[in-house]
């Protein structure tokens, strides 16, 4: 192994809550860490039972997709409520037009929506759906792991 292949992108010092989720979204993108703890059997836990897992985006992009349909349903709530009359497709496009990236993914909300403009929950199109059941090994694999090495608990806390 030659001097560069044991370079670094970043390094990484604490392994708590903060910094073991710092530590696995730059892995997710590809990034080489350096971590270290002054408990090394969480360096060696994240190394050997967390980050194997990981397939580049899913996890993540599942977490987005959850984290969108409940703010849908919230809107869907609220606009039962008080009688609004709400186009969840250009909603995307807003949210999309404040991005800082423009990214893709409200544009796939709204062509969602603008195909099943009464779709009850965003988990039940059959695209996104597909994304949240292609990432639940991944998933479960990283979540009963950071429950047995103590940083979430059971009821994920």
């Amino acid at each position: 192994m030659n001097d560069t292949e044991n370079k670094c992108d970043i390094g990484v010092v604490g392994l708590a809550v903060m910094g073991e989720n710092l530590v696995l979204n730059m892995a997710n993108h590809d990034f080489k860490v350096a971590v270290f703890n002054r408990t090394t059997s969480k360096v060696d836990a994240i190394i050997e039972s967390i980050i194997p897992h990981l397939e580049p985006g899913d996890i993540i992009f599942a977490s987005k997709i959850c984290s969108y349909a409940q703010g849908y349903q919230l809107m869907r709530s609220a606009a039962e409520e008080y009688q609004w009359n709400l186009n969840y497709g250009e909603v995307a496009l807003m949210w999309r037009g404040g991005c800082i990236i423009r990214a893709q993914f409200p544009g796939d909300i709204k062509e969602t929506y603008d195909n099943n403009p009464g779709l009850q929950n965003l988990l039940l199109d059959g695209y996104f759906k597909n994304a949240i059941e292609t990432s639940q090994s991944a998933w479960r694999k990283v979540v009963a792991t950071t429950v047995i090495h103590g940083v979430l608990d059971r009821h994920g806390r």
